[in-house]
């Protein structure tokens, strides 16, 4: 997979990127572990990752892309196939700090697996903006496509949704 803290990365539109069958046992992101830094995207492919506990005590997941506290940006691309034990099966943003832009633009996210949020999971302080994402196909227990929650931080949560299908 890809870790990236404090930097930033993009890929050149026209170049397709591919994050696939990776496996994760720290607790977070098993595909893409993002914190304080920012991603560009474009054309990619994130699949058929998974996360798994490991010692983590608290908020773990992100099958396939990990956030904190970073900026993130997807222009065409799917997310898919990818599992988490607890949050985030496609997506997890997890801030516990200042709000940072997490944007998705043209694509699908399917048939990810998670107990919360089998597609996206957002959780604290968040900025998620979906504009023409499908969100389909997603298994969990709570919020199979989206699962949101704020928490009481004095920051707020938001999640913007402009098209797609859920």
């Amino acid at each position: 997979g890809m870790y990236v803290h404090n930097i930033n990365v993009s890929s050149q539109a026209g170049n397709t990127v591919s994050i696939n069958r990776n496996n994760a046992t720290s607790g977070w992101g098993g595909g893409v572990y993002l914190e304080d830094g920012s991603i560009t995207l474009n054309n990619v492919s994130i699949s058929e990752n998974k996360v798994k506990k490991g010692n983590s005590t608290s908020i773990y997941g992100g099958g396939g892309l990990f956030v904190k506290g970073g900026s993130f940006t997807i222009n065409s691309g799917s997310i898919r196939n990818n599992e988490s034990d607890q949050y985030g099966g496609g997506v997890l943003v997890y801030n516990d700090q200042g709000i940072k832009p997490i944007t998705l633009v043209n694509g699908n996210i399917q048939q990810n697996k998670a107990e919360y949020g089998g597609g996206i999971a957002a959780y604290g302080a968040f900025n998620l903006t979906i504009n023409n994402i499908n969100i389909e196909n997603n298994e969990a227990k709570n919020g199979a496509g989206i699962f949101a929650k704020g928490i009481n931080s004095g920051s707020e949560a938001r999640l913007q949704y402009n098209s797609g299908i859920i």
